[in-house]
């Protein structure tokens, strides 16, 4: 594979920061993709143990394309910039592609190992274990003794939520179980389900990767973070989505504030090599 698909990403930053753009809602929305794009790929290169539930959620299926509309020269920087950012845009598309071929070989992998379950005759991909045998969670063989963690790589079973006292969520590929209330339908309606990974109580999303201190700490008196139904958009790592989205608003308790932080990367992030 040629350049990771970050690569460009990151090369476009300087563009706006020399030409004082910082501000531009492309800046923002390229800084923002390569925090999670950061996280991402770190989960997916720390993670030893592959199974089809982790990579049909990993960061290859994450969506490459939607950057490239933000790759936009400032309007007041000089021509050569111009033909610079092309090059960017160019070649973070064809990542992109690639990123899609992958994507593709891993279905086909998923549909053969089906195929094998049903007994049918068929040789599966090496490496990827049948579903009979995957772990939903490999936390406690991907992390090191010692490692500060706050939420797991992989996410339960939402099957579990209800057997655990929480309330069910509607989840891609899942669905919800039984009917779905209004609250939750919302999202939903008009054909729009196509833009979330999930949608539901903030708790039982928590719970569903692991993150039993804010599962805790959600409707404590003591704290401003209260459960509430949110919605999640696709492609995007939704713990970090939502950790991002309630620092902002200053919800997030401040000992969980700062071991976030530690897995950030700073504002000169961009000096760096992903």
């Amino acid at each position: 594979m040629g350049e990771q698909p970050g690569g460009s990403i990151l090369k476009a930053l300087p563009i706006f920061e020399d030409n004082d753009a910082t501000r531009y809602a492309h800046y923002e929305s390229l800084s923002r993709f390569l925090r999670e794009l950061w996280v991402r790929w770190k989960e997916f290169s720390d993670t030893k143990t592959i199974t089809t539930t982790f990579l049909s959620s990993s960061v290859i299926y994450d969506d490459f394309v939607q950057p490239i509309s933000w790759m936009a020269t400032p309007r007041n920087a000089p021509q050569r910039f111009v033909k610079e950012m092309a090059q960017l845009r160019n070649t973070t598309r064809q990542a992109a592609i690639e990123m899609y071929s992958n994507r593709g070989l891993i279905q086909d992998a998923m549909a053969r190992l089906e195929e094998a379950n049903n007994g049918h005759d068929v040789s599966p991909f090496c490496g990827l274990p049948t579903p009979d045998n995957e772990s939903l969670s490999s936390e406690d063989e991907d992390t090191d003794s010692g490692e500060m963690v706050l939420y797991s790589r992989e996410m339960k079973d939402p099957k579990l939520l209800l057997e655990n006292g929480l309330e069910p969520i509607w989840v891609q590929g899942f669905g919800y179980p039984g009917t779905v209330p209004p609250e939750i339908d919302e999202y939903l309606a008009f054909n729009c389900a196509r833009l979330y990974a999930m949608v539901g109580s903030i708790r039982s999303i928590f719970w569903l990767f692991g993150c039993d201190d804010l599962v805790k700490l959600v409707d404590d008196p003591a704290c401003v973070l209260e459960d509430e139904i949110v919605s999640v958009p696709r492609n995007t790592n939704p713990m970090g989505y939502l950790m991002d989205y309630y620092s902002v608003q200053d919800k997030m308790p401040l000992f969980i504030q700062e071991v976030y932080d530690g897995v950030r990367l700073p504002r000169s992030f961009h000096d760096a090599r992903l």
